[in-house]
């Protein structure tokens, strides 16, 4: 049954790290959306840290889970993927403020 091999998958991530039980910059897993059949399902998830070691961290303890639960089951009963959308966007712009600099002035002056 998909939907129990579902909650089974979402009970292996961390339980604190989820956005009701984090804070400021704290990372976590949020489960956006839950689709499921008896034989097939889908969940979607955000991975979210500001810190990109922790980020990549997150991702690999992500993709085990699902291996976690291949073994568990001695077949391949659950495929992860992981596809980024976009990082810090202070890892791009830090060395280079201008645009921040920019828009603070522009903030100051209003």
């Amino acid at each position: 049954n998909c939907a129990k091999l579902a909650m089974q998958f979402d009970a292996l991530l961390p339980g604190a790290a989820v956005p009701e039980y984090t804070c400021g910059r704290q990372g976590f897993f949020m489960l956006m959306s839950m689709e499921t059949q008896v034989d097939t399902g889908k969940m979607n998830y955000i991975i979210r840290d500001h810190d990109k070691e922790l980020f990549e961290a997150k991702k690999a303890f992500f993709l085990q889970a699902g291996q976690t639960l291949n073994e568990i089951y001695g077949r391949e009963v659950c495929e992860v993927s992981v596809k980024d959308q976009y990082y810090n966007m202070y890892d791009v712009i830090k060395d280079n403020m201008e645009c921040v600099n920019v828009a603070k002035a522009a903030m100051e002056k209003a």
